[in-house]
């Protein structure tokens, strides 16, 4: 998960709180039965600050995060599946950062698929966001019923596909992160 620092900051507070809540309920269920004494496994995302501002800093962590299941002999022929998730962060950055980042995912995903050499690797992209798909941020933030339908699902169809991503469906919502959907890039 990538996100700002003081947002990270917080979400490994958070987790900590939680580990610390299950090992303790998971001390006191065990404690008067037994059946052994393993801690209790939490999962936890792998959280990465990063300011989506600073673009040369996010190709530069993804580009970390993809070069060990690039290189590995194991993870050649193995099926990958990524899929990146934006949920309510496009719509808080200018409109070019905005488009600055999509840009950046495509071109990261897209070279990692070349340097696979056309094995099974499938991109998605799940967003619930406010995508910027002309020169300014769409303004019908209030109002769904103003420019959602068909043509607003061709304009982010055609948007998405600047970067490479084919829109699979879409659904608009109200609320500012009003475009909802899924893509899935196609390297050529």
């Amino acid at each position: 998960e990538y996100d700002l620092p003081s947002v990270v900051s917080q979400k490994r507070a958070m987790f900590e709180r939680l580990e610390g809540r299950r090992n303790r309920r998971y001390w006191f269920s065990r404690s008067s039965s037994s059946e052994g004494n393993e801690q209790a496994d939490t999962k936890v995302p792998l959280l990465h600050e990063v300011d989506l501002n600073d673009l040369a800093q996010l190709r530069h962590q993804l580009e970390g995060l993809l070069a060990p299941a690039s290189a590995t002999q194991e993870n050649a022929f193995r099926k990958q599946v990524f899929i990146i998730v934006v949920e309510a962060v496009l719509l808080y950055l200018e409109p070019l950062k905005a488009t600055g980042c999509l840009d950046v995912l495509s071109t990261i995903f897209s070279s990692h698929t070349a340097r696979r050499k056309g094995s099974d690797v499938d991109v998605y992209l799940c967003f619930a966001d406010r995508l910027a798909y002309e020169d300014k941020v769409v303004s019908a933030v209030d109002s769904i019923a103003k420019d959602c339908g068909i043509q607003e699902a061709d304009r982010i169809k055609d948007y998405l596909r600047c970067f490479g991503f084919d829109l699979m469906d879409y659904l608009p919502k109200p609320g500012k992160a009003r475009h909802m959907g899924l893509a899935k890039l196609v390297v050529s």
